[in-house]
């Protein structure tokens, strides 16, 4: 095995005059999936709680009703569909590490960050054994894996390419993964909340909802510090991605895959997290990956089947629920032994 294919894909070597060829034809596609990511960062601003990924994911679905409503305009809009999941997952996937307060994380309570690897590892493990009496494949359980246990919409979005999910696939889970984000934090808010300190609903609410989002909106009328500590602990998930990509990676191809995004994601974690930036550059880095994401995101949207993936929403979705319940029932458990 090389180095190279241990960060890289095997790809098929494309003359200049084929590359030429392939973003001629790609133009309109591409343009379009920019313009829908564009459009997903701005709604997602005003509409509290929706995460850019999962609007653009949606306005990628309803365009689809057009484009699969002709055939010729579908066929001319597929290059630059593909060609924008090529180009902007990787950027957004390099640029999430942004989110990541390494500093902040290294000084959390390393008890927080075992119950957090631990209802991490127990949703992965209930979601491959549980989905598959459910009757989903296996790439199908991985995915609502790494939607429940990492960070909902983000890691799915993430995930996709290396699990090699069909664009329908991809597009239930996100969707699933949002109501499911919303049933959770009513029953958080409704039946945890009036019987734990705010500091374990924090807690709470950072290892246990599937959206980072959520994670604010649960704690909105907290102090600002509980808001901050959630956020910490739902970080703490996010970091799993280092180690969950390439274990999930070698479990489906039989071989050690590192995609070299996920390297530079963790570069970027460090950079943003030990070298000070301007508050107007962090905002535009935000900014731009929020789009490339969410063109990504719009473009396996347009590719997806909308008839197919409503059909399909309801059985992915209990099995969702039931790891969250499952899980809320580990960290209940546990929640006495750690000092928050």
């Amino acid at each position: 095995m090389s180095a190279g294919s241990i960060f890289f894909e095997p790809h098929v070597s494309l003359s200049r005059n084929e590359k030429f060829t392939m973003v001629r034809e790609g133009s309109l596609g591409f343009a379009l999936a920019l313009a829908l990511g564009f459009a997903a960062s701005f709604i997602s601003k005003q509409v509290k709680g929706l995460d850019p990924l999962v609007a653009a994911v949606v306005l990628g679905m309803a365009a689809s009703l057009v484009i699969n409503a002709r055939e010729k305009v579908y066929f001319r809009l597929l290059p630059g569909i593909i060609l924008a999941q090529s180009i902007f997952i990787p950027i957004g996937i390099a640029l999430y590490g942004k989110n990541l307060e390494i500093k902040v994380m290294l000084a959390s309570s390393p008890w927080i960050f075992l119950q957090v690897i631990g209802i991490t590892g127990v949703t992965f493990v209930l979601m491959y054994w549980l989905g598959k009496l459910f009757g989903f494949n296996e790439r199908m359980r991985y995915l609502l894996g790494f939607g429940s246990a990492i960070c909902g919409a983000a890691a799915i979005a993430i995930a996709s390419p290396v699990v090699e999910c069909e664009p329908n696939d991809t597009a239930t889970g996100l969707v699933d993964n949002t109501i499911a984000a919303l049933i959770s934090l009513y029953l958080l808010s409704t039946f945890v909340l009036p019987h734990v300190l705010p500091r374990e609903y924090a807690a709470a609410a950072g290892a246990l909802l599937h959206q980072t989002g959520f994670v604010k909106m649960a704690l909105a009328s907290h102090a600002k510090d509980l808001l901050e500590f959630g956020v910490v602990v739902k970080s703490l998930r996010v970091v799993l991605l280092v180690v969950a990509i390439p274990t999930v990676s070698y479990l489906i191809r039989k071989r050690i895959y590192v995609p070299w995004y996920l390297v530079l994601f963790v570069v970027v974690a460090f950079v943003f997290s030990y070298i000070p930036m301007g508050a107007q550059f962090s905002k535009g880095v935000t900014t731009f990956y929020e789009i490339c994401f969410s063109a990504a995101l719009a473009s396996i949207g347009m590719n997806a089947n909308v008839l197919h993936v409503f059909k399909r929403l309801f059985k992915p979705l209990v099995l969702v629920m039931l790891v969250f319940l499952l899980d809320l029932g580990l960290w209940w458990l546990t929640r006495g032994v750690i000092h928050y």
